[in-house]
């Protein structure tokens, strides 16, 4: 079993949760929140009012705005998320991933960089779509932004004209967003089946600053831990071919119509596969900041202090897990003894009530992904043997170098 490279600190962290001191103190303002009834707690405690800041317009004017609650924008989203997460839209996702590989068929790239690629802009019309070539463009330099600002803060700090540039392609992605909720609003522009829509009706109530607020910071979530999640699973199959050969049988044998209709029903082996993937290889530490006063295990945290949480950590817990580093899909069988962990030890998307709302579709793409790789998409690596897995901002392969190649037959060469 090859463990992954881990900070000093990341290794101390855990060596405090496996001696049993989960919940600890690293400063005045700064507290760790590493047991997972606590962690479910005190997010649950900190998020129990949702109500929005006031709008910019009523700042401005010296007035409170009417208030507006995230879980008024979050239940429309979930309920977006429903259609977005079934068979037609599936087959259109799976098909803009298809053409991703197509597109870079034979081409040698770092696969880290092409894989998050993937995701994210496979991802984006999901939250904003039916924009001209122009707009999608600013969106992709966001991103491409803001992941190598990931991978910077675990190494040397940007120069302070990065920094500008950065902030002024973040300006210009809330500007095309701004531009669309007006032209939908107006009737200027057809109404779309994405995340963005239903903020249209909200508008008068949410206010346009707001809004746009909501669609950049979910444009945000999917830079980072959706890639992660995708190399984590090339990762495996990669490094278990006992397993691909497993997900090859049981993916090819599904028709397409059966398969979108109902990817994790269909596909048990391929299910139990991913959600290991999620529970071993996950965000190291979130950090948030106390909306209000908390109370944790008996320590007080005062409204602005700083609390860290870790799925990670709680994933890799022996207190919740039975010999938590090993990578075993089959501890998911139903008829394994600890098959439904307890609650609150199994976080790979978040804690309620801030939890991730495409925690479905996040898995089903992992679960198409899957049905690529084990099909007509290949990775070739220009030395496998150096491949290993490393703990920065999210996990991450080491040494993932080589090409794409895909094959119109899905047979492997």
């Amino acid at each position: 079993m090859a463990l992954p490279e881990e900070s000093v600190q990341l290794q101390n962290l855990k060596q405090k949760c496996q001696s049993g001191e989960t919940n600890f103190r690293i400063s005045p303002s700064t507290y760790c929140v590493f047991q997972a009834e606590a962690a479910k707690k005190a997010m649950a405690d900190n998020y129990a009012d949702m109500t929005l800041a006031d709008r910019l317009s009523d700042l401005a004017k010296g007035r409170k705005s009417e208030p507006f609650s995230w879980q008024e924008i979050r239940s429309a989203w979930l309920s977006q998320m429903k259609v977005l997460s079934q068979g037609p839209a599936l087959m259109v996702l799976a098909d803009r991933m298809t053409q991703f590989f197509k597109q870079r068929h034979g081409q040698s790239s770092d696969l880290v960089w092409t894989i998050h690629q993937l995701i994210t802009q496979t991802l984006t019309p999901v939250i904003i779509s039916g924009l001209s070539d122009a707009d999608q463009r600013i969106i992709r330099q966001d991103q491409q932004d803001k992941f190598e600002f990931l991978l910077s803060s675990e190494t040397a700090p940007q120069s302070r004209w990065r920094t500008m540039v950065r902030h002024w392609r973040s300006l210009r992605l809330g500007n095309v967003v701004r531009r669309e909720l007006k032209s939908r609003q107006q009737g200027k522009r057809p109404r779309q089946v994405d995340l963005l829509d239903p903020l249209v009706d909200m508008l008068p109530r949410l206010g346009l600053d707001r809004a746009v607020d909501a669609v950049v910071m979910v444009m945000t979530a999917i830079v980072g831990p959706p890639g992660a999640a995708a190399l984590s699973t090339c990762y495996e199959l990669i490094c278990r071919p006992d397993w691909a050969t497993t997900l090859k049988a049981e993916l090819s044998a599904i028709p397409d119509h059966c398969f979108y209709a109902a990817p994790h029903k269909v596909a048990p082996d391929t299910s139990r596969f991913i959600k290991e993937v999620l529970r071993l290889w996950n965000v190291p530490v979130v950090l948030r900041r106390a909306r209000t006063d908390l109370e944790v295990e008996g320590e007080q945290l005062l409204k602005d202090s700083l609390f860290y949480l870790s799925p990670y950590l709680i994933h890799r817990n022996p207190a919740y897990w039975q010999d938590p580093e090993v990578f075993d899909p089959d501890r998911w069988l139903a008829t394994t003894e600890h098959s439904v962990p307890e609650p609150g030890t199994y976080v790979p998307f978040g804690w309620s009530p801030k939890s991730c709302i495409g925690s479905l579709l996040g898995s089903i793409q992992l679960t198409i992904l899957c049905r690529l790789l084990t099909g007509p998409v290949r990775i070739e690596l220009e030395n496998s043997q150096e491949l290993s897995m490393t703990i920065l901002a999210f996990p991450q392969p080491k040494n993932f170098y080589g090409k794409i190649v895909f094959t119109s037959t899905g047979e492997r060469l």
